[in-house]
């Protein structure tokens, strides 16, 4: 069954590329804020437990209704489930489109979009060298193929929805972790650099 969901969940992934932006589930932004904020001072073995209820509590309603329509009406309310839930658990964002962007923009010359494009694909700061930055996007490419697209259908052919869904909670997580983390190192440079200005 988990087969015939791909195959499907993929065909229909290709179709629904117009309508990316609902599959970026912003609203688990806050709720990673949340879990962060509250795990930030606690010891090593805490802080990983934390981490994991934090992934697992999102997941574990996707586990309740996968059980539920397991065995209901031959399983075709789990086949629809199913490729639904692929179609959210892949992306979020679509890869040949953020690479056809940053082409296009190279091919112009668009520094600005260059830089944009670059930083989306890196998820983070890139060298300003043009050399080194095309092997970094070129290295982020491969990134983001399994990020967004080899390891959610590797996960969901050993565990299912359920392991499509935790595979993209997981990331999300990891890219809301360096997003604060990222953000909190530049709150402190400003700040240093203030208290610098000053004497």
């Amino acid at each position: 069954m988990n087969l015939i969901a791909l195959i499907i969940g993929l065909f229909l992934e290709r179709l629904v590329t117009h309508l990316m932006h609902i599959r970026e589930p912003r609203w688990l932004d806050a709720y990673f804020d949340w879990g962060l904020a509250r795990s930030r001072n606690m010891g090593a073995w805490l802080q990983t437990l934390a981490v994991i209820a934090i992934i697992l509590l999102p997941v574990s309603p996707i586990l309740l209704v996968v059980v539920g329509f397991r065995d209901v009406l031959n399983e075709l309310p789990y086949l629809l489930f199913a490729i639904l839930l692929l179609i959210f658990s892949l992306g979020p964002r679509d890869l040949q489109e953020e690479v056809r962007g940053f082409c296009d923009a190279r091919s112009k010359g668009d520094e600005e979009e260059i830089g944009r494009s670059a930083k989306e694909l890196t998820e983070s700061n890139f060298p300003r060298d043009p050399g080194e930055r095309e092997l970094a996007v070129e290295e982020a490419v491969l990134f983001q193929a399994v990020n967004r697209i080899f390891a959610v259908v590797f996960w969901f052919m050993v565990l299912g929805p359920i392991g499509a869904w935790m595979f993209r909670v997981t990331d999300l997580f990891r890219r809301r972790k360096s997003y604060e983390a990222a953000r909190l190192r530049e709150k402190n440079d400003a700040a240093a650099a203030a208290g610098d200005s000053i004497y």
